[in-house]
């Protein structure tokens, strides 16, 4: 071995004295409905991001005035800008919104709870423990 590296006995040597505590059966059961409401929240994410790139609209094709020189204010130009802003704003909005009803106002809490009861408990199992 050369110099600066560490062999695998010696970094193995130091794990020997770690005491690995086995979850309590209501643990074991709360972490594994947290895995299934955070897998949940990332399949809705995803779904949802896949949503909106499929129903945003295209960008607009302006008509070119006959004139060489375009300017913004051309009537036409600005009714499709403007036309596609207003698309784009509902689709987006609505993303958006099933996104906050089904994630931020449902799901999130569902696995805070969760969570908050996996930690209390180990919490509380150390300090009776203790």
């Amino acid at each position: 071995m050369t110099k600066g590296q560490v062999s695998a006995d010696d970094i193995l040597k130091g794990a020997q004295d770690i005491k690995v505590q086995t979850l309590a059966p209501k643990e074991r059961a709360a972490l594994h409905l947290s895995w299934a409401v955070g897998g949940l929240i990332v399949i809705i994410t995803i779904a949802l991001g896949g949503h909106w790139l499929l129903t945003v609209p295209p960008p607009p094709v302006l008509p070119l005035p006959t004139g060489a020189v375009v300017t913004p204010a051309d009537d036409a130009i600005t009714q499709h800008i403007e036309q596609y802003r207003a698309l784009n704003e509902v689709v987006l909005n609505r993303t958006t919104s099933l996104f906050d009803v089904l994630v931020a106002r449902t799901l999130l809490p569902v696995f805070l709870a969760i969570a908050g009861f996996i930690f209390g408990t180990r919490v509380a199992g150390d300090s009776d423990r203790a």
